[in-house]
């Protein structure tokens, strides 16, 4: 076993990778290649968004600009100005507008978000600053003035070989950072700063240190938190990639049944249009070629992530899912090399359903990759942004127009907006919307939350103000479920919700709803007798579970015609185990030995018309 991932990236850098295998592929649908007028980067990571908010995709781009050494690390933004077409060569041209930022970076990665709610757009940026071992990490806040980035004084935790996300994982409303990646050799780290009126304070949680990995967020048990999934190494040179379950902010491993990739990419998207999130996961692990790469497809069946499919290996790359031919289901784009020995490539899978997933289109051959879907010239299908070095160790930044002719066309708005008060959080729900390719599959679901009629000063949506065109290319912010928990002080707010398709087209906001926060419960799952003897449900232990559990529970005053009963639930609501309870007032507990797969269940307990709910993990 290796021991010090930071030297291994050095030799996987070292190694020669090999080139385009020459096999032909069947290109139904064309891809433009246009020439951007930017600078070309490697081992970082470019990404579309609209900086400027003029309706247009700009470029966010971190990396190293030399494919040898000496090393260039940069971070730049490229404004989107112009389309050009070179009537001697018949190729497309982007013109771009360059503004380099003053700290370089590479070995790191971009999470866009407007995380102090002013409606623009900003980013996190991480990665090392130098150019040699030892490397220090940086994590810059670039903050959006209303035309471009600007690096804020706001200091972050530094770290390289390192990977960033936002979300609003305590429910407040604005929106915290997760880091995972590499102080030093010898220590990584895994880091939730939460956002407390723009200063970021550690929260401290189980969540394992990891580096060369990546984050990716969801709602997996669609019980409107954020739940997380989390792939890399650690600091011992073993590797961990789990779904980490939030419960009341603390987050407990699901014990998934996945592979255990360093180097990884992973993105969440509906594949099957069953409504809940399924899981595309790319990496490599140890061989005796130091390392092989893969590229797994997981089937999320009723909380349980099953291997659905393997294709063509993606090592030190990136995966995303997107509907690049506009029928509805979410296809693959993959970069990267087939391990650390092995061909480049830049592959668009398409979703054939029950055939699985056909390899379509083949863009280039390119490792220490990024690769990014984002509909940049508003035709209504998504390009391609990639970045890395090709099969002659040469710097490229690639953009490629998808061509498709027949436009997705946008979901329809949610409806049946309703909102709930109890215990003092928030529930938000409504009802699915539909799309023309997709009917209800393959959605997600993008809430805006603001103090003023159409604001998102609370909870932002990255949306352009007052319209429903969004400033990313990226899933809704809860993902597939159609409900949102928050926790937020009193007040009035105002709120609504869009979709979003396979294929990143946004719906119009749902006639909006509003709520009154008055901290006072409307209805709550514990109550207290004339005696002081309450209703509840108490957290199960062990929590999460191999084996037995037992779940304490409290009764108050029993109808004798109505017997007390517990139940467990899977995550598409199907008992799996039930018992009746002594009808008699008093604390209890009640034993269960799961005879189930491990995944996320839920135990409700009921006594005539009082109910309470709490969750349970199995790990096997």
């Amino acid at each position: 076993m290796f021991r010090s991932l930071p030297r291994l990236a050095v030799v996987c850098v070292l190694l020669a990778v090999g080139g385009f295998s020459g096999r032909l592929v069947a290109q139904p649908f064309a891809f433009t290649y246009v020439e951007p007028a930017a600078p070309f980067t490697n081992y970082g990571d470019a990404s579309f968004g609209d900086i400027d908010g003029d309706g247009r995709m700009d470029i966010l781009a971190v990396g190293n600009s030399n494919a040898n050494s000496p090393f260039l690390p940069t971070t730049y933004q490229a404004f989107t100005r112009a389309e050009l077409r070179d009537s001697f060569s018949g190729l497309w041209g982007i013109d771009f507008e360059v503004a380099n930022l003053p700290i370089g970076l590479w070995h790191g990665g971009i999470a866009w978000a407007d995380y102090d709610g002013d409606g623009d757009l900003d980013a996190v940026t991480t990665g090392a600053n130098g150019t040699s071992e030892p490397y220090a990490g940086t994590t810059v806040l670039l903050v959006n003035n209303g035309s471009q980035l600007e690096p804020s004084a706001v200091t972050l935790p530094g770290l390289y070989g390192s990977a960033a996300s936002w979300s609003d994982f305590d429910g407040d409303g604005d929106l915290d950072l997760l880091l995972i990646g590499a102080q030093s050799s010898d220590q990584f780290q895994t880091l939730l700063l939460r956002n407390d009126g723009g200063a970021f304070v550690e929260f401290d949680t189980s969540l394992p240190d990891l580096a060369f990995g990546d984050i990716a967020w969801t709602d997996f048990d669609l019980d409107g938190d954020a739940d997380v999934l989390l792939s890399g190494a650690t600091s011992d040179g073993t590797f961990v990639t789990d779904v980490f379950i939030n419960t009341d902010n603390e987050f407990s491993p699901l014990g998934a049944q996945l592979s255990q990739p360093a180097f990884s990419s992973a993105d969440w998207g509906d594949f099957d249009g069953d409504g809940d999130p399924d899981l595309l996961l790319s990496g490599g692990e140890i061989s005796p070629l130091i390392f092989d790469g893969l590229l797994h497809i997981y089937r999320n069946d009723a909380g349980t992530l099953t291997l659905h499919e393997e294709l063509v290996p993606s090592f030190y790359g990136e995966a995303r899912w997107g509907d690049y031919d506009s029928d509805g289901d979410p296809d693959i784009l993959a970069a990267g090399a087939e391990g650390a020995v092995g061909d480049k490539a830049v592959r668009i899978y398409a979703n054939e359903g029950a055939s699985g997933f056909v390899e379509r289109i083949f863009l280039t051959g390119l490792a220490f990759a990024s690769a990014d879907f984002s509909d940049y010239d508003g035709d209504l299908d998504p390009d391609v942004l990639v970045t890395g070095l090709d099969r002659e160790r040469s710097t490229i930044l690639g953009l490629y127009r998808n061509d498709y002719r027949v436009p997705n066309t946008a979901p329809s708005a949610p409806s049946n907006l309703q909102s709930s008060l109890a215990s003092g959080v928030l529930t938000l729900t409504w009802d699915a919307a539909t799309d023309e390719q997709s009917g209800q599959g393959s959605l997600t679901y993008n809430v805006r939350v603001g103090t003023t009629s159409g604001g998102d000063d609370v909870l932002p949506s990255t949306t352009v103000a007052g319209g429903h065109r969004r400033l990313v290319s990226d899933r809704g912010n809860t993902g597939e479920s159609t409900r949102l928990l928050l926790n937020l002080p009193n007040g009035s707010y105002f709120w609504s919700v869009q979709a979003i398709d396979a294929g990143f087209a946004a719906s119009e906001f749902a006639a909006e709803g509003s709520v009154n926060v008055t901290g006072k419960d409307t209805s709550t799952d514990t109550e207290e007798n004339a005696d002081g003897q309450a209703f509840a449900l108490d957290e199960p232990y062990p929590n999460p579970a191999a084996g037995a559990v037992v779940i304490p529970y409290s009764l108050d005053e029993i109808n004798p015609d109505t017997a007390p009963a517990i139940a467990v639930f899977d995550a598409r609501g199907a008992v799996v185990s039930r018992a009746l309870l002594p009808a008699r007032s008093g604390t209890g507990e009640w034993r269960w030995e799961p005879q189930v797969a491990a995944g996320l269940y839920f135990v409700k307990l009921t006594a005539g018309a009082e109910s309470a709910v709490t969750k349970l993990v199995i790990v096997r």
